[in-house]
């Protein structure tokens, strides 16, 4: 299975700036032939953990980016939809932070 999957996997988008705070954003991608993306994203910019997180295209409502790393909480919402991402801005213990969860790539995944 894993192969499969593997095989099945398009890089869409990649931030030439992981290490950057951003607030709010949308990231425009045709998602048409994939039902399923992974979103690798650092807990807050500084941070050399990159983890990853499985989101269905045009599911129902929001995704959530969320760990805890070091002292913190740290999360950021999104949608998914055929014609790309929006991102919310981060948060860090329940405040806003744009330096939480910020995204480093979007693959796609073919069925």
């Amino acid at each position: 299975m894993t192969g499969t999957i593997q095989k099945n996997m398009v890089l869409l988008w990649e931030n030439q700036n992981p290490g950057t705070t951003t607030g709010a954003f949308n990231v425009a991608l045709d998602l048409s032939e994939y039902p399923w993306i992974i979103i690798k994203a650092r807990p807050y910019v500084s941070s050399p953990n990159i983890q990853s997180w499985l989101v269905e295209v045009n599911g129902e409502g929001n995704f959530s980016l969320g760990t805890t790393d070091g002292d913190g909480r740290f999360r950021r919402l999104g949608t998914a939809t055929s014609t790309g991402v929006s991102f919310t801005t981060g948060t860090w213990n329940n405040g806003t932070s744009p330096s939480a969860c910020v995204p480093c790539a979007i693959w796609g995944i073919r069925a």
